[in-house]
């Protein structure tokens, strides 16, 4: 087949699809993010999806589908990405879902409340695999991750029922910075007692001089 008739095949199978009611960039999307197992997703495959699914997402909120922009292409794309342990870029579409949130006005209901809780189980629970692995960016994500629920706190704020935000998103944010005082903790500990064989070491090296 010569790649004229290819492209031509292709463009027919899109024009199919659409015909059909199917979003060839939702159905590539979903491909992506279905056909690896958790251990078997890479990076680049990731990103792809991100970058796909924030496109969309941009899209829906232009064409005024507010539902889809915040549901199928935010939250859902979110919570498969960090069922794959990909808090890196699953960080990216949280981040753009609290803005979209805010840009449209959406209110913060207990449906809503309801789905932050589970983003944020998840979130640290695929964060956590990397505490042994990459201390710097464990660190770095449990930041990010504190800063998500602080925006989600604002959100509640300017547009929940709670004056100062939702009593469940003071919670979560109030477990996460405790969690990070503590990690902060343990590492200057850690520091400190590297620090004190380094002394020593050193100590030992002038008296046998």
């Amino acid at each position: 087949m010569s790649a004229a008739a290819a492209r031509r095949r292709k463009q027919l199978a899109a024009k199919a699809q659409l015909a059909s009611g199917e979003d060839p960039i939702t159905t590539k999307l979903n491909s992506l993010l279905s056909k690896s197992s958790e251990e078997e997703l890479p990076e680049s495959t990731a990103y792809e999806a991100l970058q796909l699914a924030q496109s969309q997402v941009r899209k829906s909120v232009i064409n005024g589908n507010y539902a889809k922009a915040t549901g199928t292409y935010g939250y859902d794309i979110v919570v498969k990405l960090l069922s794959k342990n990909k808090a890196s870029v699953a960080s990216q579409l949280m981040t753009l879902l609290v803005q979209v949130l805010n840009e449209t006005h959406a209110t913060c209901d207990e449906g809503w409340i309801t789905k932050i809780q589970n983003l944020s189980d998840l979130n640290l629970k695929a964060i956590d695999t990397l505490k042994e692995k990459n201390q710097v960016e464990y660190q770095r994500l449990m930041k990010l991750h504190a800063k998500f629920l602080k925006s989600v706190l604002a959100w509640s704020d300017a547009l929940g029922s709670f004056r100062f935000g939702h009593l469940e998103v003071h919670k979560l944010l109030a477990e996460q910075l405790w969690t990070l005082s503590e990690t902060q903790a343990d590492k200057e500990v850690t520091d400190d007692q590297e620090s004190g064989e380094n002394a020593e070491t050193t100590d030992e090296d002038f008296t046998k001089v």
